[in-house]
């Protein structure tokens, strides 16, 4: 085997890597859907949560957010502007003892390359932990931005509300 052969083996394998890397790696808009989801599951609740392990998840929940994020999760809960008010709303959400799923039932994502932020429209469900009752559902329009590789959200308002089955969680996703 000659030498060009073997450089032929190898270019050969690096564009196949190459191409692989391309259509395989996620886009920046599957990446902002992921972390949308990762913060959905973050705001979900266990049935009986000791005050401790929701404070635990009030600072998870502030992670996905920028220092100065503006929050309008709607009624009951207050307007915030910034992330460490994020951590009074944990302790607003003791009314759900009996715990309370939180998944994205659609998520809508525009991305701006050249300014690296996105919009989107989200619709959060809210169901009991077993899944079997729909607690309530809220749509969302959400800002994100990138900062230092992660995506965080710096503008999240109820855009549109659908209540199902009363006021299950009072105010809460209904």
């Amino acid at each position: 085997m000659g030498v060009s052969y073997r450089i032929a083996v190898v270019v050969g394998v690096v564009a196949i890597a190459g191409i692989a890397w391309t259509v395989l790696r996620p886009t920046e808009e599957d990446r902002i859907v992921r972390r949308l989801e990762q913060l959905a599951e973050a705001a979900s609740l266990q049935p009986g949560e000791s005050p401790l392990v929701r404070a635990a998840r009030g600072a998870r929940i502030a992670g996905y957010f920028i220092d100065d994020a503006h929050v309008e999760l709607g009624p009951p809960f207050e307007t915030v502007d910034d992330r460490n008010a994020l951590l009074g709303l944990s302790t607003a959400l003791r009314l759900l003892d009996d715990g309370v799923t939180v998944m994205l039932a659609d998520v809508i994502v525009r991305f701006d390359r050249r300014l690296l932020l996105a919009t989107g429209t989200l619709t959060a469900r809210a169901t009991s932990p077993d899944g079997q009752e729909i607690l309530g559902i809220r749509t969302y329009e959400v800002g994100l931005r990138q900062v230092e590789g992660e995506w965080l959200i710096h503008d999240l308002r109820m855009a549109a509300s659908e209540s199902r089955d009363g006021d299950k969680i009072p105010g809460w996703l209904t």
